[in-house]
């Protein structure tokens, strides 16, 4: 076994290399190995303290002698783990209590002794796996192992633990979660929920039906009801609060700003967005405890309808900022906006669709329409600014990582501030 300071400097070699790592334009100043403990295989389950640029996080690795991360090695996990039971995270698990009966029969640990794995397939920003019956060969459960670790609350077992105890028909029940201690601070290391069979992803549909001029209608109706529920079960778990109008507009505004200081597109229109947010009138607004990265990608859809994943909340936001009330219509907004990417990837990505510009706008436009009432809500200037707002983060994010798709988001902007002005 290497020890720590050898470790350390391989794991740096290695991190910037992987889906998970979340500073990969920043150099790795630093990675403190905290704590390590014996994995299966010859293998360390390892927090490291990673200082990169200015920003400092905690890692949870499965790392060899070498430093290579295994835990999302499809080839390695066949080759060196026979059972899920091999693979338990540090930590203790923690049973959820649920009133749904769609939770399978309850595990007696994490894992139970005699399922075996199989990778998601799916990239990720953590490392999720397949816990399949051995008898059936089919998945029973699906395990979420976080990567990026943050000591307190975790947003997605709160979330998921009010879905489940609620009985929610829209999200997958949350069987258990393990937890281990981090600077004094519970700290969420994995999470176990029911498996979605038959699914299909959301976007992977809405981008095949806009490419081959089919509609998407009745789907995003639907999807809008389930997110109606979704809503509906988290304010009677989580008393919902009003807030000034005045903090949602200030808010609005200074995320507008410093979005143009990332985005030379935007740096033009900066005070045409700031006067939309302006014009917002209302005394106060309702938040609640919301989705809070709500896109297609999001969602799955088999025969039993729609199901809603993922409730970590906007990656770029600290877990504080995740964790807090927001308005319900802001996972609206972004549904939306998800509609008009679907409708023009397929042209953005030069991929072969039958379709043209204007189909694309339309199936955008139908999309949005049906999914609003689903949802049960019309539209508004607050809807229209949370719109703007989320229009605004994807050309910031499109400036810096796909300039050639900046249009999409783009004619979002010109269209919601009223301009046809060359941004």
């Amino acid at each position: 076994m290497v020890d720590d300071h050898t470790l350390a400097t391989r794991i740096a070699a290695q991190l910037p290399a992987q889906r998970f790592f979340g500073a990969k334009s920043a150099t790795i100043h630093t990675v403190e190995i905290t704590d390590r403990q014996p994995g299966p295989a010859n293998t360390q389950w390892v927090f490291a303290q990673v200082t990169a640029g200015q920003q400092q996080d905690m890692y949870q690795l499965l790392v060899d002698d070498a430093g290579r991360d295994v835990l999302g090695d499809a080839q390695w996990l066949s080759d060196n783990v026979a059972t899920a039971a091999e693979l338990l995270p540090p930590g203790d698990p923690v049973a959820v209590p649920s009133t749904t009966t769609a939770t399978p029969t309850p595990l007696s640990t994490l894992f139970d002794d005699d399922w075996t794995i199989r990778p998601l397939g799916a990239e990720q920003s953590n490392t999720s796996l397949l816990l399949v019956h051995p008898q059936t060969g089919q998945p029973v459960a699906m395990v979420k192992f976080f990567r990026k670790l943050a000591p307190g609350p975790n947003p997605e077992v709160e979330l998921l633990t009010a879905l489940t105890a609620g009985g929610c028909r829209s999200s997958a029940p949350l069987l258990r979660y393990a937890s281990c201690t981090i600077d004094s601070q519970p700290t969420v290391t994995a999470v176990v929920q029911t498996f979605v069979p038959n699914a299909q992803d959301g976007w992977g549909l809405a981008v095949s039906a806009s490419r081959e001029g089919a509609s998407f209608d009745r789907e995003a109706f639907e999807l809008g009801k389930a997110t109606a529920e979704i809503h509906q079960v988290l304010a009677a778990h989580f008393p919902p609060q009003d807030v000034p109008v005045a903090t949602v507009i200030d808010r609005l505004q200074q995320r507008a700003t410093r979005l143009a200081r990332q985005a030379p597109q935007l740096a033009t229109i900066l005070p045409a967005v700031l006067a939309t947010y302006a014009q917002l009138r209302a005394d106060t607004v309702t938040e609640q405890r919301i989705h809070g990265d709500l896109h297609l990608g999001q969602t799955l859809l088999n025969d039993q309808g729609w199901t809603i994943i993922d409730f970590e909340g906007e990656p770029a936001s600290d877990v504080a900022q995740r964790s807090k009330p927001d308005v319900a219509l802001r996972d609206v907004a972004g549904m939306l906006r998800s509609f008009d990417y679907a409708a023009h990837f397929p042209q953005a990505a030069g991929l072969t669709s039958t379709c043209d510009e204007q189909f694309a706008t339309q199936f955008a436009r139908r999309c949005q329409e049906q999914f609003l009432a689903g949802y049960g809500v019309a539209s508004s200037p607050l809807l229209e600014a949370l719109v703007l707002d989320k229009a605004l983060y994807e050309v910031a994010y499109e400036a810096n990582n796909r300039p050639d798709w900046v249009d999409i988001p783009l004619s979002a902007v010109r269209n919601i501030i009223g301009t046809n002005q060359q941004l």
